[in-house]
């Protein structure tokens, strides 16, 4: 019995989308039919939010790594390279004044 309501639950609500809040707000509702007892209910509050939690956190696991391939198969840029970017343009301007410098010397 307690498995059923859990699933039902569960497919009513999304289990990705699981706040505390609204499985505690559908767990106190059960309580007050008499389907559940306020240890049951407190149970499979914890159980069910922390499934959605682990839920959430491998869909957004996924997500990144999807974004990321996604990006690395478009050939963009990431942060790494940007900064390696930087640095050799702040390089090649300091080459440059010193170039300047010189033929300025020299003139």
């Amino acid at each position: 019995m307690l498995d059923l309501i859990k699933k039902t639950v569960l497919a009513s609500i999304g289990t990705a989308a699981v706040t505390k809040t609204k499985v505690q707000e559908t767990m106190h509702y059960l309580v007050e039919q008499g389907k559940l007892t306020t240890d049951e209910a407190e149970r499979l509050t914890q159980e069910m939010t922390e499934s959605g939690e682990n839920e959430l956190s491998e869909v957004r696991e996924q997500f990144r790594e999807t974004i990321k391939k996604i990006m690395q198969e478009m050939n963009v840029a990431n942060n790494q390279d940007l900064q390696e970017l930087r640095s050799k343009v702040e390089n090649l301007e300091k080459r440059l004044e010193i170039q300047d410098s010189n033929q300025g010397d020299n003139s």
